[in-house]
Formats: C-alpha cells, sequence, structure tokens
C-alpha cells in the first residue's frame, strides 16, 4: 500500500528537499508563476520517485500544478515496459497528469538517449506552459560525475559536476535540487512511507563506466572513508567558486587582450605571456571553445609551448582555424608591427 505524501510535510527528507528548492530559486531569482505548470522528469526509479513524492507534500502550499513525464527508451524490452506502467499507476493513484514520451529506434549512444530526453522534456514543457522541470539526481549523481570526469581527464571546471539550474531551451530550465542528498536518503524516505519505487537492472553492469564507479568504487572507499561523499561535495564547492572567480579574471583578460590589440582575433604576445600560467591556459581554452575548435589539455599544452617559441610559426587547428605566432605579433588573428598571437581562418 502506498502512504499519500500530501500528508508528509514534516517528514525530514520533504524539508530537505523544500529548502533545497527554496535555495535554488532565490540563487536565480525564480519566482513560481501563480498555477504555472512544473513539470517533473519521472523514471519510476527510487530517486525521481522520492522528488515526486516530496514536491507532492508541499504541492498546494506553493500552488505547484505539477505535471510529470516518464521517458521510455525501451532499452530493458518488458523491463521498460514494467516501468511505465508503474508510473502510470502511481500518477493515477497521486492524481497527475502524466505524459509519456516512447522511443521507437533504441539503438543510441547514452549521450543521444540524453539529449533526446531533454529534447522531448523542452517539447512537453513547452506545450503544457512549463518554465521549469525539475529532475532527481542526487549527491551520489554528483559524486559519480566528479570522479567519472577525473578518471577520464578534466580541469577544474569539469569536477564542478552536474549544474544545479541549467537552461536547455529559451523557454526550459531544468532545477535538480537534491544534489545536496544522498541516494541512500532517497530509499530510507521511501521506506519509511511505504512508498515503492522501480530499479533498473542495467545499473548492475558493470561494463558502463558510472556503473563501474557506483558498484565497484564506492563501496570500497565508503568502508574506508565513511562520509566521503559530503567531503567530496565540500571540494566542489570550493572548486565552483574557485572556478567562478578564475572565469572573471579569464573574460577580463580576454577584453584587454581585445582592446590592447584593435582586433578579436589578434593578442599581442608580450601581455599573453605576462598573465599567470593558468589564465594563459583559460585564455586559449576559452579562445578554441568560442570557435567550437576541438580542445584538450594536450592541445592548450603544445599552443603554450609553440609560444613561447622565437621566430615565426604556425599550427592548424581545425579545417577552418589556424593559429600564427609571428615576430612582433600574437595572431590567433592578425596585426603587423608588434609580437602577437593570432587565431586565424585558414585560406580557402
Amino acid at each position: 500500500m502506498v502512504c499519500d505524501p500530501k500528508t508528509q510535510r514534516e517528514d525530514s527528507f520533504t524539508v530537505a528537499v523544500k529548502d533545497a528548492l527554496n535555495q535554488l530559486m532565490a540563487d536565480h531569482s525564480i519566482v513560481w508563476p501563480a498555477s504555472a505548470p512544473l513539470l517533473v522528469a519521472f523514471s519510476g526509479g527510487p530517486d525521481s520517485t522520492a522528488l515526486l513524492a516530496a514536491l507532492l507534500a508541499y504541492a498546494e502550499e506553493y500552488g505547484l500544478k505539477l505535471h510529470v513525464c516518464h521517458i521510455n527508451h525501451g532499452l530493458r524490452g518488458e523491463e521498460s515496459d514494467g516501468d511505465e506502467e508503474f508510473c502510470r499507476q502511481l500518477c493515477q493513484q497521486w492524481e497527475l497528469p502524466l505524459h509519456v514520451e516512447k522511443l521507437e529506434s533504441p539503438g543510441r549512444s547514452e549521450a543521444d538517449l540524453r539529449n533526446y530526453r531533454y529534447e522531448r522534456l523542452a517539447n512537453i514543457a513547452m506545450q503544457i506552459g512549463a518554465a521549469y522541470c525539475l529532475t532527481g539526481h542526487t549527491l551520489d549523481d554528483q559524486v559519480e560525475t566528479m570522479l567519472f570526469r577525473m578518471f577520464r581527464g578534466t580541469g577544474p571546471s569539469g569536477l564542478i559536476g552536474i549544474p544545479p539550474f541549467r537552461r536547455v531551451s529559451n523557454s526550459l530550465a531544468v532545477l535538480r535540487p537534491m544534489l545536496g542528498i544522498s541516494r541512500i536518503e532517497c530509499l530510507r524516505f521511501l521506506a519509511r512511507k511505504g512508498v515503492s519505487a522501480r530499479f533498473d537492472s542495467s545499473n548492475d553492469d558493470d561494463i558502463y563506466s558510472r556503473n563501474f564507479i557506483r558498484n565497484q568504487i564506492f563501496p570500497l572507499v565508503e568502508k574506508r572513508f565513511p562520509g566521503y561523499r559530503d567531503r567530496m561535495e565540500q571540494l566542489r564547492k570550493v572548486i565552483e567558486a574557485d572556478d567562478s572567480l578564475l572565469n572573471c579574471l579569464t573574460n577580463d583578460a580576454i577584453v584587454q587582450l581585445t582592446d590592447h590589440s584593435g582586433c578579436r582575433d589578434v593578442w599581442h604576445l608580450d601581455e599573453f605571456n605576462e598573465l599567470p600560467l593558468s589564465l594563459r591556459r583559460r585564455v586559449l581554452y576559452e579562445a578554441l571553445r568560442q570557435r567550437n575548435i576541438d580542445y584538450d589539455f594536450a592541445r592548450i599544452e603544445a599552443l603554450l609551448e609553440m609560444i613561447d617559441l622565437d621566430g615565426d610559426s604556425a599550427v592548424c587547428l581545425s579545417e577552418e582555424w589556424e593559429i600564427r605566432l609571428q615576430l612582433l605579433k600574437i595572431p590567433l588573428w592578425r596585426i603587423e608591427g608588434f609580437c602577437s598571437i593570432e587565431l586565424a581562418p585558414l585560406s580557402k
């Protein structure tokens, strides 16, 4: 039997979700329009089920008009259909409108499926007039993301992890109020309230890197370093604050380099080299990113090494761009009469 979450407003879990949502709204100056629809992504798993139950407990107080969306990717056959049926039954019991999207061609990559989910969420949100969608990402997802990116290779920005606020279209933003709440807290909440949830059997397959981290690494780390998730979150917050400061300094440096050269694509070599190494790396990274040029640590280091060399040189960056170092000029762009770096379109 499933308990009615409307009666559970003072549960510690629902209070934590409410507080986190309030903070998220304050941080991003969000005000719910009166009686406006709010979309909730619902897989039927423990995390999204716990989120939906917590939201329902406060829906009347906030004047929330909850709509639920379930994406059936069809990757697990009958099990996927079982997830959909569970979502239908629970939403019917809780008197919530449910929108179901079924993917007919499941042979896609994980990135394609993720893009598909957000695409469908944005379409449904537009149909019902919702400006925001809530997802059930938890602290465990955050730590998994940090470790996955660290093992694969990333910089400080990558260790910021999953953003609590993300705009996926001009009309829809995704909010993640449970990034500070662990998965075990979700399970305990559901157990206290007698609320069931579905479990994805593919999560047991360690061929997927995230599953390997969750199933093999997490238990070992938890045994040796209990409470490590909270400390990882503390580290993430420190990195996030530092990265925000460095982003501001990087943008200021780019403006200064551009203003002094008089050209967006040219920087004075001496001025560039006077920047701290961290800012030089970030300036190059931002220049490549803005021009849709592939970048990684090795490429940035190679460019820095080229810039340190004396004499004219050039490196092809893509089919459309090259970087040129010329005496009396740095072209990431072009200027005559001084040392510069120039990012220049390749001649056709």
